[in-house]
């Protein structure tokens, strides 16, 4: 009988959960994607083929944000479900638990998180970076245009320290310039050895000379021992990097795999103890990575939130299902969204700011269920 029970509750609930994902992120991409992709095909002539394309990739990554939406939604409208046509009460009356009921909508919960982050990391992550790929030939194929807040590190190649942690304010793709560049120029050392302080250089302007290298202008530098800044005319930086490869190292950490930002993250770990720019970006990778996890097995607690919530209310059908989970979501991700930009400046541990959201949603929920139960 319990068996029975279990594999109704999930035959119930799954075309739910995928109704509910689909909604959300049809809404999203409407918002985003869509208006990304539309503007792309505008500045560089794409066809409407590549276009689709580029979005359809953009769109992969949409999924394993709406999927704790639609688990909210299907557990809201389902619960709601049962309490509108007895089943609840009728399952209470024969000594049946709440919770006992609605375990397998938990366990569904937990289980679409899994798959969440397994979808996001083996085929958004990649579908991400094939569209940027297609957005930037399309880019330098038409016509270029400038970005802002451009960051990238060089590192050496055979011991993976740091040479190069280059910021700019933006840079622009016609002329292959940087402006309002701030330079991190790192000295040799095995990789071993203790990380020593940078070369700090502030620059008007950099310009790319071909071959990777970049030629600063009007600068300003604060070697390891100087006490005030030194002027010098130009420097050239032997980078490694042309513009292209620029444009996609601004983009590229929602599409580098996990292991490549644990990684990189290794890399930069002994240089964050000393130098706050770097740390601030090793935040930013951290933030990046915990989020990849924390979004997706927000399913759980939106289970436990979706099932009370929808059990409480007398009539309504959809609808309320609909606005409880928007509801629910606008808080949810405002939350979130406040303590990722926490942990990315460095208030907050990565991993707290990733974890506090959903651990804060998770509590809310079972308080809830208890509730509910008595």
């Amino acid at each position: 009988m319990i068996r029975i029970l279990d594999r109704y509750v999930v035959r119930e609930l799954l075309p739910l959960v995928v109704v509910g994902t689909a909604l959300f992120g049809g809404i999203i991409i409407l918002f985003s994607p869509l208006k990304e992709a539309l503007e792309l095909a505008q500045v560089t002539g794409l066809s409407q083929g590549t276009m689709w394309r580029v979005l359809g990739l953009r769109s992969l990554g949409v999924v394993s944000f709406c999927l704790p939406m639609g688990v909210l939604f299907g557990a809201a409208l389902l619960s709601g479900r049962w309490a509108s046509t007895g089943e609840l009460l009728a399952a209470h009356s024969a000594g049946v638990a709440v919770g006992s009921l609605m375990r397998w909508v938990f366990v569904t919960g937990a289980l679409v998180g899994v798959v969440g982050v397994a979808f996001h990391e083996y085929v958004a992550v990649p579908g991400l970076a094939s569209a940027r790929r297609v957005e930037d030939g399309a880019q330098f194929g038409k016509r270029a245009r400038g970005r802002h807040n451009v960051h990238f590190l060089e590192a050496d190649e055979n011991t993976g320290a740091p040479r190069y942690l280059i910021f700019a304010r933006e840079m622009d793709l016609d002329s292959q310039t940087l402006t309002g560049v701030t330079a991190l120029v790192f000295p040799p050392a095995p990789a071993a050895a203790e990380p020593s302080r940078p070369t700090i250089l502030q620059a008007a302007q950099t310009v790319y000379l071909g071959d990777g290298k970049w030629e600063a202008r009007r600068i300003y530098a604060w070697g390891p021992t100087d006490t005030r800044p030194v002027p010098l005319a130009t420097q050239v930086l032997e980078v490694g990097r042309a513009p292209r490869d620029l444009v996609h190292d601004k983009r590229e950490i929602q599409a580098t795999a996990a292991r490549q930002l644990q990684q990189r993250i290794a890399r930069l770990a002994p240089q964050a103890r000393v130098e706050p720019d770097v740390a601030r970006l090793v935040a930013q990778l951290r933030m990046e990575l915990y989020g990849r996890w924390s979004v997706p097995l927000a399913c759980l607690p939106f289970a436990l939130l979706g099932a009370p919530l929808g059990a409480r209310r007398q009539g309504g059908g959809t609808s309320l299902a609909l606005g409880l989970s928007v509801l629910v979501c606008f808080l949810y991700y405002t939350v979130l969204r406040y303590a990722e930009m926490a942990g990315r400046e460095g208030y907050l541990p990565p991993a707290f700011a990733a974890a506090l959201t959903p651990a804060l949603a998770l509590v809310l929920g079972a308080a809830l269920l208890y509730r509910a139960q008595r």
